[in-house]
């Protein structure tokens, strides 16, 4: 396994696989992981086209973790941009798939240390959607 730079916005039309950090074109992957990568409506589009462009057509899986519309510019387009490249995707609430504890804003000797709301960027009711995009 390995870890590579990627500029989505430096993608260009499917070659057969992505253009890493460096110029290179890359294999596609089996697996790809961003969070808080979508803050604008054209990063929403250039996320859906590198996903496309980077992820293998079977047993492929992108996970993208990003902060509501109501947080983050641009996320209320992404399901549309992926499914119209041709992906399938499932949207869930983070908080559904967590312990409460990570969502508490006050902490108290039995709550975790350093749950969400001390992340960077993190603010007061902001809520995470995890994207879950396979090729159709």
């Amino acid at each position: 396994a390995s870890v590579s730079k990627l500029d989505f916005y430096a993608q260009t039309a499917d070659l057969g696989g992505w253009t890493d950090g460096d110029g290179n074109i890359r294999s596609k992957v089996d697996i790809i992981i961003a969070a808080d990568v979508i803050c604008k409506r054209s990063d929403s589009l250039a996320l859906a086209q590198t996903i496309s462009n980077c992820l293998v057509s079977e047993n492929g899986f992108a996970y993208i973790v990003c902060a509501n519309a109501a947080h983050r510019f641009g996320v209320e387009y992404f399901v549309t941009d992926c499914t119209n490249l041709g992906m399938h995707v499932k949207a869930n609430q983070v908080a559904d798939f967590c312990s409460k504890e990570l969502l508490i804003e006050e902490h108290s000797s039995s709550s975790c240390l350093g749950g969400l709301e001390l992340t960077t960027g993190y603010v007061s009711g902001m809520e995470m959607t995890l994207f879950v995009i396979t090729r159709t």
